[in-house]
C-alpha cells in the first residue's frame, strides 16, 4: 500500500507543479521572457611596443630575450631590450611567455615592413608596434622607429 502511494503521488506532484508554472507564466503576460543571445566575448589583441636589435640568425651573441621574426621572406633575430604593453594592463614580458616557439610574423602596410627588410638596420636600435595575436604568433605592424641617441 505504501509503494503505490509513492507510486501515484510522485507523477502527481510533478504534473501540479507543470501546470501551476505554465499558470503563473501564463498569467504575467506583461513580463517577457526572452532568452538572453549568447554573444562570444571577442578579445582586441594587446598593442604591444618591442624595443631592441635585429640580427642575423647566425649571428652569435648572447641575449636573454629574443625573438625570431619574419617579415616575408625575410628572417631577424630581435634582441629585445624591451617589452610593453601600450593597452590594457602592461604585462609586458609576460607576454613573451605565451609566444611559443619565440617566432612572430610580421604583417602590415609596405612601407613599415620595408625597412625591416633592409639588411643595414641590423645591429640598430629600434622600435616595433603592433597588435599581437598570440595564438598565430602574429604581429600587426603598426609602427616603426629607428631609435637615435636622441630617442632612446
Amino acid at each position: 500500500m505504501r509503494t503505490l502511494s509513492r507510486q501515484f503521488i510522485v507523477p502527481v506532484v510533478l504534473i501540479v507543479s507543470a501546470l501551476w508554472f505554465n499558470g503563473a507564466f501564463a498569467e504575467s503576460k506583461h513580463r517577457t521572457i526572452v532568452p538572453t543571445p549568447i554573444v562570444p566575448r571577442m578579445e582586441v589583441p594587446p598593442l604591444m611596443r618591442f624595443t631592441g636589435t635585429l640580427h642575423l640568425p647566425q649571428e652569435k651573441g648572447s641575449p636573454v630575450h629574443s625573438l625570431t621574426i619574419r617579415v616575408h621572406d625575410t628572417e631577424w633575430q630581435f634582441w629585445l631590450t624591451d617589452v610593453q604593453a601600450l593597452s590594457g594592463m602592461n604585462y609586458g614580458w609576460m607576454i613573451l611567455s605565451d609566444i611559443f616557439p619565440p617566432e612572430l610574423r610580421l604583417a602590415g602596410p609596405a612601407d613599415l615592413l620595408r625597412p625591416l627588410q633592409n639588411p643595414a638596420i641590423a645591429g640598430k636600435p629600434l622600435t616595433v608596434e603592433g597588435r599581437l595575436y598570440t595564438a598565430n604568433r602574429k604581429l600587426l605592424v603598426t609602427a616603426v622607429e629607428e631609435l637615435t641617441e636622441q630617442s632612446s
